[in-house]
């Protein structure tokens, strides 16, 4: 037993809104209790919303038909239980389980297996749904009144209304009506049910079956109940339930009951009846053999003779695994044992013989195959185009009107006039008219192509006409590399390495300005050509510039910039000593050295050597002042001084060295 369409916990209808359908947001449900009578009467009051539990609860009110006054039925909001009593935990040991996942759980969102679980036990289990606050027995209704209820949700404001029922009229408790349409259709050993969804009225199904028409003997077949969804991907199907494996002979009784939401069911459905008859097929044909004559396969075949054999069915198919088609519209005789095909095209195919007897069971054969050949070659491609493009070749043909083409062969050769050059390019048959021979860009041959086709019992055709091409030139020169920028008066000159290309149309030279992407072209819109190695750029500021050379071949290609080659254009220093006046001063033991500056630099450095110090020292750090007072000299000594001016940049002007002769 299987349901055709999927058969879960019942409460994906209640998720999915399908119960609830006058509503959006929640429903009251009502029902008079089984066992009520005028002496004891109960209404059963159940709601259901969005949310499951409600945390600070929900008031229950009544009223009479006809009257506008509610009446509250509970003295405290109607809360949800924390414990089980011990006698309703011995009859249903799970209620604790389902209360505790009852109370930590506020929404539907991303907590759907939780709440599928909760909505089935709820309609399942009355005790359950007052356990977990979504339920109210009440006990005070009078019997033949008709009420209305409402429920309402507590808050932090009050209250506010969460749903109302329909109009109940207290009596005995009486099944819903039956199911209606209650169809069953008999496909082999599998009785296939339908009946009319009415959500509504019932969530699921219950199914009972009985090998005997009376009522006492009915068995319920369904271990779960049957609810309808529809499952994404599965195949259209109008059964709702399916009972597989029944025996041949027997008769079977079928009824079912719809389930309500307060654990009961509907009236049993009418009885339907139905009777297994012959499902055991035929013995199959054996020995099978086969004939081809150009494209007429014969199978033959000997028979298993049986009481009730009405004939064969041929099957077809052109793999060994299927699937297999009939190509027979009426039986073949069962006195005969062979059948003539005619194949639609030469090739492989498959046979199976199926013995079919008086009831329509088939059994089939062992396949067979059967080989027709094809020695007839397809006509040459015609019409065979080529355009070249950036490194591959695009190959067009007329598709051959053969209907059995299976696929076409490229072949390719830079030899000319030797047909035995060409060289197979696709391993397999092409199925489109269409190629792409994709080569390396830098190919610079000229390149022939032709074109064969193939039909499906692998005869080739003549070659096509040869089409020829060359690829385009797309191969641009190698990057370029700076040697050396040097300064000659104002002109920055750039030298680089020559390039090897044949091709080559010049170069381009490109400056830029440390701290700046922006990049000047400074050889303007010309090339400069492809033979010289330098190029001189007039820069006046001073500053740090980069350079860097791009090569651009015949064809428009343009190489990678060479690497930045960086060069600094130093500020031009015009500083000019005017006389520097040296003299000893007795008194103070010291050398007074004065000079005028016509401008002012960045600061000065005196040096000084003599007879015992040969070379020059620095007898001063940087000093701002046009002046020096040296006090560390000796008596009776011939001292030289040489004063040297120092620019922002670094550039240096050093004076005519001055002598000084101290004491007598």
């Amino acid at each position: 037993m299987s349901s055709v369409r999927l058969c879960v916990q019942i409460v994906i209808l209640l998720i999915s809104g399908l119960a609830f359908a006058q509503s959006p947001t929640a429903k009251v449900l009502v029902h008079n209790a089984r066992g009520n009578s005028a002496a004891r009467a109960i209404v059963e009051v159940k709601w259901y919303s969005q949310r499951f539990v409600y945390p600070k609860g929900v008031n229950l009110y009544r009223r009479e038909s006809g009257e506008s006054t509610w009446t509250k039925l509970n003295k405290t909001p109607i809360l949800p239980q924390r414990t089980v009593p011990a006698p309703l935990l011995q009859r249903d040991g799970d209620l604790d389980t389902f209360l505790d996942m009852a109370r930590n759980i506020n929404s539907m969102e991303n907590n759907g297996f939780m709440l599928l679980n909760l909505f089935a036990k709820s309609f399942q289990s009355g005790d359950f749904s007052k356990l977990a606050g979504i339920q109210f027995d009440d006990v005070t209704a009078q019997w033949s009144k008709t009420y209305e209820y409402r429920v309402t949700l507590v808050n932090n404001n009050g209250e506010s209304e969460l749903a109302l029922s329909n109009p109940v009229t207290v009596g005995n408790y009486r099944p819903v009506a039956a199911v209606a349409d209650f169809t069953v259709k008999l496909e082999k050993a599998t009785a296939k049910m339908t009946w009319r969804e009415e959500q509504e009225r019932f969530y699921g199904i219950n199914v009972y079956r009985s090998a005997l028409p009376d009522s006492g003997t009915w068995k319920k077949i369904n271990k779960t109940p049957v609810v309808l969804t529809e499952t994404e991907g599965a195949p259209d199907s109008d059964v709702m339930y399916q009972d597989a494996d029944l025996q041949q002979g027997m008769t079977y009784y079928y009824r079912i009951a719809g389930l309500d939401f307060f654990g009961g069911e509907t009236q049993l459905s009418q009885k339907v009846e139905i009777t297994i008859g012959d499902i055991t097929p035929p013995p199959p044909p054996l020995n099978l053999e086969k004939k081809v004559n150009v494209q007429e396969a014969t199978i033959s075949w000997d028979t298993q003779p049986v009481e009730d054999l009405a004939g064969f069915h041929l099957y077809r198919s052109a793999k060994s695994d299927g699937p297999f088609e009939k190509i027979t519209t009426q039986l073949v005789a069962k006195s005969d044992t062979s059948y003539t095909d005619l194949v639609p095209q030469p090739g492989f195919y498959y046979y199976e013989v199926a013995a079919a007897d008086e009831a329509g069971n088939e059994r089939h054969s062992n396949p067979i195959m059967v080989e027709v050949q094809d020695v007839i070659p397809p006509q040459a491609p015609a019409q065979l185009t080529i355009e070249a493009d950036t490194g591959r070749f695009v190959l067009r043909w007329a598709k051959n009107k053969e209907a059995d083409i299976k696929g076409y062969y490229v072949y390719r050769t830079i030899a000319e006039n030797k047909n035995n050059s060409f060289l197979l390019v696709n391993a397999e048959p092409l199925t489109d008219t269409m190629y792409v021979q994709v080569l390396a860009k830098n190919a610079s041959n000229k390149f022939m192509f032709r074109v064969a086709a193939l039909d499906t019992s692998y005869n080739k055709s003549e070659p096509s006409e040869i089409v020829s091409a060359r690829l385009p030139d797309v191969t641009p020169p190698i990057k370029p590399l700076i040697k050396n920028i040097v300064l000659r008066n104002d002109t920055i000159v750039v030298m680089w390495l020559d390039n090897p290309e044949p091709d080559l149309r010049g170069f381009n030279v490109y400056r830029s300005r440390e701290g700046s992407d922006a990049r000047m072209r400074v050889n303007g819109d010309s090339l400069v050509r492809a033979s010289a190695s330098q190029y001189g750029d007039t820069v006046k500021a001073a500053g740090v510039y980069a350079y860097q050379i791009e090569a651009v071949d015949e064809s428009g290609n343009a190489s990678e910039l060479s690497d930045p080659f960086p060069f600094t254009k130093k500020e031009t220093f015009n500083f000019a000593f005017g006389e520097i006046e040296a003299k000893y001063h007795k008194r103070k033991k010291a050398v007074m050295l004065e000079w005028s500056q016509p401008r002012k630099p960045s600061g000065y450095m005196v040096l000084r050597r003599s007879q015992d110090e040969p070379a020059w020292k620095p007898v001063t750090g940087m000093i701002a002042d046009a002046g020096f007072e040296d006090k560390t000299v000796s008596e009776k000594t011939e001292y030289y001084y040489q004063v040297r001016a120092y620019s922002n940049s670094g550039e240096v002007v050093a004076s005519t060295p001055v002598m000084v002769r101290t004491g007598k």
